[in-house]
């Protein structure tokens, strides 16, 4: 499964140098449960339950979490309940809404993203909000 445009143009965000999704929870399903493995996983559908990823993980502009996140790489362009820990990076996207607590070594907030909660910065970096200067942010052809 390759990666969605709506992070924007391919070059420049962490989620491009994800070089494949392995898994994917498509649009018109769900999964109930503990998700564990050590690939990449896109997730357009909706999710009840927590996961604990060596890989990355991609909630895509439909997805819909309920649950905690915790992935070596996290990107979040859907709806999230829960608490998101991301080893190495969380990139929340425009019009993306989390209620939950962040913790990473690096966090960027796009402009236009909805998030209750509080963050933890495990090192001594700042939390990165950015505007989105690729186009809108949301996948081609919608």
């Amino acid at each position: 499964m390759k990666k969605a445009s709506w992070f924007g143009q391919k070059g420049r965000r962490s989620v491009d140098k994800v070089k494949d999704f392995g898994t994917l929870i498509g649009v018109d399903s769900s999964f109930s449960g503990t998700l564990r493995g050590k690939d990449n996983y896109a997730v357009y559908g909706a999710v009840e339950g927590d996961c604990e990823l060596e890989g990355a993980l991609m909630l895509g502009p439909s997805g819909r979490w309920k649950g905690n996140i915790s992935a070596a790489v996290v990107f979040i362009g859907g709806e999230v309940e829960g608490n998101v820990t991301a080893l190495e990076k969380l990139e929340i996207a425009p019009g993306a809404r989390v209620r939950g607590n962040l913790s990473s070594v690096s966090i960027a907030i796009a402009d236009g993203a909805v998030f209750e909660g509080e963050v933890k910065m495990s090192k001594s970096e700042q939390v990165t909000h950015f505007a989105e200067r690729r186009g809108s942010g949301q996948p081609a052809g919608e």
